[in-house]
């Protein structure tokens, strides 16, 4: 079997991983089943006040869109958002 780049692309965003996403503001942990099983940590920053810091794993980008939708929704800026592992 020939791999293109393109299966292995989405081979890679098809599984789980760990992210670390950041937002301005506070996140409740409550708010959505979207972002129940990722660990909340509040941060104080010089440029954006109350930062959120959430961290765990994510079954693939199906999942990681709806946190992030989640974020959204709640008018949470996106500040970064890095892949663990």
């Amino acid at each position: 079997m020939i791999k293109s780049k393109n299966s292995e692309e989405y081979s890679m965003f098809s599984k789980t991983a760990t992210y670390q996403i950041r937002v301005a503001g506070d996140v409740k942990i409550d708010w959505a089943d979207s972002i129940r099983d990722l660990q909340i940590i509040k941060e104080q920053d010089p440029d954006f006040g109350s930062v959120s810091v959430l961290t765990g794993q994510v079954e693939d980008q199906v999942a990681l869109l709806g946190v992030l939708s989640t974020l959204c929704d709640y008018h949470l800026v996106l500040l970064n958002l890095r892949i663990l592992s």
